[in-house]
């Protein structure tokens, strides 16, 4: 008899659900956030969204070409990338709360830069989910 069984089956269960209502919940909390601070967003963030957009896709990009090069797995590959690409926004956030008097300006580059990170994050999550699913058909 094998100890724990009924908890593996019970995990298997609210696998799906959980990390669907992990995934609504995340994005019910950037809406709320950015309603509350509808003031800051302006067209005048147009230029830094682009500037986060372009700095993470080149942390992408460079990530994908290095692994490439490494000739490392598929599945290694798209951690490298991962790595890459996903710079650490939180700490930026608490470098500028220190060191630069919490200055607007950076901080709202910071926010977007978080932000975009989860949306760049989660669209690879899904396009490789997919990419696999097709691939195991």
């Amino acid at each position: 008899m094998q100890p724990h069984t009924g908890c593996r089956h019970s995990t298997a269960r609210i696998r799906k659900p959980l990390g669907n209502f992990a995934v609504a919940a995340l994005v019910v909390f950037i809406i709320a956030g950015l309603i509350k601070e509808r003031q800051l967003l302006t067209l005048g963030l147009l230029p830094m969204l682009l500037i986060v957009v372009l700095h993470n896709a080149s942390g992408l990009a460079f990530g994908w070409i290095t692994a490439f090069a490494m000739r490392v797995s598929e599945r290694d590959r798209r951690a490298v990338v991962i790595e890459g690409g996903m710079q650490n926004s939180g700490l930026a956030l608490g470098i500028i709360a220190l060191q630069f008097n919490s200055d607007l300006g950076m901080v709202t580059l910071a926010s977007l830069w978080g932000m975009w990170h989860i949306v760049s994050g989660m669209a690879l999550a899904l396009i490789w989910r997919r990419k696999d699913a097709r691939l195991a058909d």
